[in-house]
């Protein structure tokens, strides 16, 4: 029973750091989208590197149609790369 167990735990703490580094990307992701939809004195496409959790991770974001797009690029914790994008609409 313990030959199978420790596996499954293993995989428990993997799946649980993947979605807490998901979660804190998020976070910042949409923290630097802020002052691009509300102040819009950044010009666009904007890219930038954040370190969180000693996990590098690189935002960018454009101008797509009316929107303004912005991505978090990561490795996470099964070695794979992760993607993920947030949408806001401009105040004009």
């Amino acid at each position: 029973m313990i030959s199978s167990v420790i596996p499954i735990i293993r995989i428990i703490n993997d799946e649980q750091s993947k979605l807490n580094d998901t979660r804190l990307i998020v976070l910042e992701l949409h923290d630097e989208l802020q002052p691009l939809l509300w102040e819009q004195k950044t010009k666009l496409p904007y890219r930038t590197t954040k370190t969180i959790n000693h996990k590098i991770f690189h935002l960018e974001f454009i101008q797509e149609e009316s929107f303004i797009k912005g991505c978090g690029e990561w490795q996470n914790a099964n070695l794979e790369n992760e993607k993920i994008c947030l949408y806001g609409y401009p105040k004009k």
